[in-house]
Order: structure tokens, then sequence, then C-alpha cells
């Protein structure tokens, strides 16, 4: 079994943060743009997150998706979690790993 440590550490765990395209889907300036970049960036870390709730937290998969979905609507879309995420301070997955708990 693996644990937290095992799966940050993975190379294929968990895309490459790209943080031309995270500034993109923060930015409120231009709606249509966010969408765009919104989008290209959940399409590359959903699986990742979503694996890591399934094998690592041992959640049931319909579960796993109901909380991402949840987390997508309230944290990413209605609080613009993105907008506050800084390349300064690390990775986004640790920024999203933390944002979750709060």
């Amino acid at each position: 079994m693996r644990n937290d440590r095992d799966f940050a550490q993975a190379p294929s765990a968990f895309p490459q943060t790209q943080w031309s395209l995270v500034e993109r889907a923060g930015q409120q300036a231009n709606p249509q743009e966010q969408r765009r970049a919104l989008e290209a960036l959940l399409k590359r870390y959903l699986p990742a997150l979503r694996a890591h709730l399934i094998e690592v937290r041992r959640i049931p998969s319909d579960r796993a998706d109901d909380l991402l979905q949840g987390f997508i609507a309230d944290k990413v879309i209605e609080q613009n979690l993105l907008e506050r995420a800084q390349k300064e301070r690390g990775r986004l997955r640790n920024f999203v790993v933390v944002t979750r708990r709060q």
C-alpha cells in the first residue's frame, strides 16, 4: 500500500505545474481565456487527483467523483482558488491539498 509521501514523489502521479496555464485559469479579466485555461488545467490534473483519492485515500470511485466535482465547483470556480496560487510558494498540488482542508 502506498502512502501520501510515495504518491507525492511518484513522477507520473501529477503533471508538472505549468504556471502560465494556472495564471490564465486564475485571471478574471478575460473570462473566455480563463475558461479555456481552466478546462485545460482540469484535463491535466483531474486524473491524478481522482487517482489520489481512490488509491491513496481509499475513497470509492463514485464518492471521489462527487468530491472532485464539489471541490471544483466550490473552491476552484466560486472562490476562484487559482487566483491565489503563487509560483513562489511551490507546487500547485501542494496548494490544492492545503486549500482542500480549509
